[in-house]
């Protein structure tokens, strides 16, 4: 016998329905020998589904009798229903006898915001080293005199590819002495002239002196960014009166023969660089066709450029040394923004 019968007896007998246990066992027998009729129930709402109770080889049927035949009310079945259920104030509910509040009454708390709710802003990009003011070397500052007009029209050739995305600009020769460093110091100082926010990067892997032509000295560099040993804040150098920034090859800490970047890092790298400055000016030398070790990691970062331009000093290097050179730039599928004839002595690049 289950819960929910002896919760219909136990009601009935309460309302004296029946006078001893044999009354109510010789009812429930016959009850369990008739036909199952269809149950009547005032507070039922749709027809009840005809249910048994399951037992090893026998179904028996639940007994199905009317609640006014039984004696006693619809609340006093709902209470025991509730109690057989161990659910306490069921009845009370479902006969409407309990006041629910009122929606309107409580209306709905907006939560307030926590600290860990709000988005943090972003970080800016803060290099943490400093100097007051870029001591531009004698050579760039004459170039920027002599050939003014050519060196404001690759600016302004740079500065537009920029605008246009292609932020990373390098600079390379077919030799050492081609004058890639000097001309790389006169753009930027148009630029800087201009507002243009400049960063250079020392890809010049056979003489990397460009931290040393503009009188700066770090003790890290890419290298040590793109191998994850140090932050990209650590390693630049940042003027606080000039939009420039100088990010050298390697500082006199950094591991050059140990593994060098691969080239997801290289490609990483200048990717947030792009992200921060406006130009990115890279000194390539004459990395691309020395044939050193450093050839390699060279050809990486080459191959992130956007766009490169050729030097040639006309004193020194043969036309057909400068066509070797422009077949690197094909092979490695770099667009070549231009060729720069420099007439300087190698002297003074």
């Amino acid at each position: 016998m289950t819960a929910l019968d002896q919760a219909i007896i136990k009601a009935y007998l309460r309302q004296g329905g029946a006078s001893s246990s044999d009354e109510v066992e010789s009812n429930e027998s016959a009850c369990l020998n008739d036909a199952p009729p269809k149950v009547v129930c005032a507070l039922q709402t749709e027809p009840a589904r005809p249910r048994g109770h399951q037992f090893p080889g026998v179904q028996l049927p639940l007994p199905s009798v009317p609640l006014e035949t039984l004696g006693f009310s619809s609340l006093a079945f709902l209470d025991e229903i509730a109690k057989a259920m161990e659910c306490p104030g069921s009845a009370a509910v479902a006969a409407g006898q309990v006041n629910l509040p009122d929606a309107n009454r409580f209306p709905r708390q907006e939560r307030t915001p926590v600290a860990s709710d709000v988005p943090l802003p972003r970080r800016a990009f803060e290099p943490m080293l400093r100097v007051d003011a870029i001591s531009w070397p004698r050579p760039s500052r004459r170039l920027r005199q002599v050939a003014g007009r050519q060196i404001e029209h690759l600016a302004d050739t740079i500065r537009k590819a920029a605008a246009a995305g292609g932020k990373v600009i390098g600079i390379a020769g077919y030799s050492c002495g081609e004058g890639c460093t000097t001309v790389l110091l006169a753009v930027a100082l148009r630029l800087v002239e201009l507002g243009e926010k400049t960063l250079l990067l020392d890809g010049d892997l056979v003489r990397p002196k460009l931290a040393e032509q503009l009188a700066l000295a770090n003790d890290l560099g890419w290298r040590d960014v793109a191998a994850g040993s140090v932050s990209l804040e650590e390693a630049v150098t940042q003027s606080d009166s000039e939009s420039l920034a100088l990010l050298p090859y390697c500082g006199q800490m950094t591991p050059v023969d140990g593994p060098a970047p691969s080239e997801e890092s290289v490609s990483a790298l200048l990717n947030r660089l792009r992200s921060h400055y406006d130009v990115l000016l890279v000194d390539l030398g004459a990395a691309l066709t020395n044939g050193r070790a450093g050839g390699v990691l060279a050809e990486k970062l080459a191959a992130r450029l956007d766009s490169v331009v050729a030097v040639h000093n006309v004193q020194s290097t043969s036309p057909s040394h400068l066509a070797m050179l422009r077949q690197h730039f094909r092979r490695l599928g770099i667009r070549e923004r231009g060729i720069v004839e420099n007439f300087v002595d190698e002297g003074v690049a």
